[in-house]
């Protein structure tokens, strides 16, 4: 209820506003339009082409299509489960009619509203909120480069801003995480689209004898939109018009307001119409499918998304705006035609069969936690580093729901610290939200907290994400908290239990994974069965962008310490993680399960023995 008063208020407060500049506006704009001839004004409006009428039209089109990119970026950042094409369709009519009501934040947001009833009011108000403040930012950048342009800035104060500009942009740029920083810039690149776009149209509609440049007329339509927008009058009616007549004084007002007209019907007046018809047909709440896939989908959050390519479920990166597959899809059969990272064997022979470029990259370790057990010569390494934890008193703690996140946030913190950072892309990484909703190993030494092991976990699959410490740990300590996991995952019927990637031994990253033996070394001694891994792209020039994408991605260290912004985000997407999972976030019991390093060798399988080794 306090949205909706606060929705109340501020409609009431931008229906003032807009009544006193129609107020102030109306009496110029008599003025202006009393002085006009009639006859030409008519004669202007009737010698617009066919043609110019179509090409105003596609440039109408051009410019709604970006506009629908706006909330298909932010329901991709916000995690709501919308399709891009629903999301697209959804924010193109809601701006539709909305820009020709006015009140543009209160109408859009109703008009979203109606198309995605699963969603709260909240949620569309963040969407709304987000979107109207992207594009306010992208246009003030346009704004800024129009005004050069036309020579409204002195030089000095345009060298001191535009230097202002870049340091700030770039400031904002290196505090945010890679993925939201992918998205602002996208957003800026069809904010300018949409602009050029819109300026375009009118320049089409312009009668032919104007003979007005088309850069002037744009930069001139970009300022005058910002009149119209800070006015937040239907269409911008009054302060748009007059802006464009003093910025294009040269310009005969007959012609002008003939296309001025002529614009209003085809950018205002024909999207109205569509976008209304859309709003007013009969909307169904979305059906939440849960898309069947590995355990790692539980980073997507962090990494990506979960989209649909060819009628399957895949797990999507972009960075830098080049997208490539995660993994495999949810069906084996689909061939999306873009790179594939981390795939199967099977998918690398399917991209030799196409041409593709394929290289071994990694090889995962992986293990049945039904026919896994402690016996054998290839697990006596692990014996003894098990008996050594127990000499210096670990033990295992699972919690959930109540884990000391203070805590678990420092040693994470501590761990960053003294390891260079914490990679990214297809890399996991500590996040309280993501943390929430995965099973958790705490390992105590003495009593004391010292590090913890998670696992993203599915029914049949688990698969290990993190592993944090503060300061050396006991010898064996970790592999206690993985021993214990694997016996977790045996009585929870569990089918595979995944360790992780290493790089691969031949191939181009082959000089790379010396220095990773002792990873190797490590997940070895559980005697995993090991599966080559590949990156595939479809030509040269695609497998180049996207290997450099994801290297910078994976490879950079990101901020330490998340934006507000982001950790907003993280707490909006919990619970439609959660309900894509058909799980809640706290879905383990509360109660601490303390397990511990004896135990965790020994059950529950009674007939296991210790080698003397």
């Amino acid at each position: 209820m306090d949205i909706v008063r606060g929705f109340g208020s501020k409609a009431a407060l931008s229906t003032a506003m807009s009544m006193l500049v129609l107020a102030i506006c109306l009496p110029y704009m008599w003025n202006t339009l009393a002085g006009l001839s009639r006859e030409q004004l008519t004669d202007s409006f009737a010698s617009l082409a066919p043609t110019q009428w179509l090409a105003a039209l596609c440039a109408t089109a051009l410019s709604f299509k970006a506009l629908g990119r706006y909330d298909a970026i932010w329901h991709r950042l916000l995690k709501t489960g919308v399709g891009n094409r629903r999301a697209r369709y959804a924010g193109t009519a809601a701006i539709a009619v909305s820009q020709s009501i006015g009140l543009t934040a209160v109408t859009s947001g109703m008009g979203r509203w109606r198309c995605f009833p699963e969603l709260s009011i909240k949620q569309v108000a963040t969407i709304s909120g987000a979107v109207g403040l992207s594009f306010l930012t992208g246009w003030a950048i346009c704004a800024f480069a129009a005004s050069v342009a036309l020579g409204l800035l002195p030089d000095l104060g345009t060298a001191v801003l535009a230097v202002l500009i870049f340091v700030v942009g770039l400031w904002g740029l290196s505090r945010i995480p890679l993925n939201i920083r992918t998205a602002c810039l996208s957003l800026l690149v069809w904010v300018l689209i949409d602009l050029l776009c819109a300026g375009t149209a009118l320049w089409f509609l312009l009668p032919a004898d104007a003979q007005v440049p088309w850069w002037p007329l744009v930069a001139a339509y970009i300022l005058a939109l910002g009149a119209g927008l800070i006015g937040n009058s239907p269409g911008g009616v009054g302060p748009f018009e007059l802006t464009l007549l003093a910025l294009l004084p040269t310009l005969p007002s007959e012609d002008m307001v003939a296309g001025l007209l002529a614009f209003r019907v085809v950018y205002y007046l024909v999207p109205f119409v569509l976008g209304a018809a859309y709003l007013a047909r009969p909307m169904r709440a979305a059906k939440a499918a849960a898309p069947p896939g590995p355990a790692d989908w539980t980073l997507a959050y962090q990494t990506g998304a979960i989209e649909r390519l060819n009628g399957a479920w895949a797990h999507v990166l972009r960075p830098f705006g080049c997208p490539v597959v995660l993994g495999e899809p949810s069906n084996p059969a689909a061939t999306p035609n873009m790179p594939f990272y981390k795939a199967g064997a099977k998918r690398a022979a399917m991209g030799r069969a196409r041409g593709w470029r394929v290289a071994r990259i990694a090889d995962e370790a992986a293990l049945a936690p039904q026919t896994w057990d402690l016996e054998g010569r290839s697990k006596k390494r692990l014996r003894q580093a098990l008996r050594r934890a127990q000499a210096r008193q670990v033990t295992i703690a699972l919690r959930a729901g109540h884990v000391p996140q203070d805590k678990l946030a420092q040693i994470a913190r501590h761990w960053s610290r003294t390891h260079g950072g914490e990679l990214g892309a297809t890399m996991g990484r500590y996040c309280p939200a993501t943390l929430a909703m995965q099973r958790t190993y705490l390992i105590l030494v003495a009593g004391e907290l010292r590090g913890f092991v998670s696992f993203n976990t599915r029914p049949k699959e688990w698969s290990l994400d993190l592993i944090r410490y503060i300061g050396p740990l006991p010898d064996g300590a970790i592999h206690c908290a993985i021993v214990t996991a694997i016996r977790d995952a045996q009585e929870a019927g569990v089918c595979k239990l995944s360790l992780g990637c290493v790089p691969a031994q031949t191939g181009p990253l082959a000089r790379w994974a010396t220095s990773k033996t002792g990873l190797r070394q490590f997940k070895s001694l559980y005697n995993p069965r090991w599966s080559p891994r590949y990156f595939t792209a479809p030509g040269p020039i695609s497998f180049a962008l996207t290997a450099v994408a994801l290297l910078w991605a994976i490879q950079r260290h990101l901020p330490r310490l998340l934006s507000r912004f982001h950790h907003h985000l993280a707490s909006f997407s919990v619970a439609q993680l959660a309900r894509a999972r058909h799980l809640s976030p706290n879905h383990q019991d509360d109660k601490p399960h303390v397990i511990s390093s004896r135990q965790c060798a020994n059950a529950p399988a009674q007939n296991t023995r210790l080698a003397s080794g």
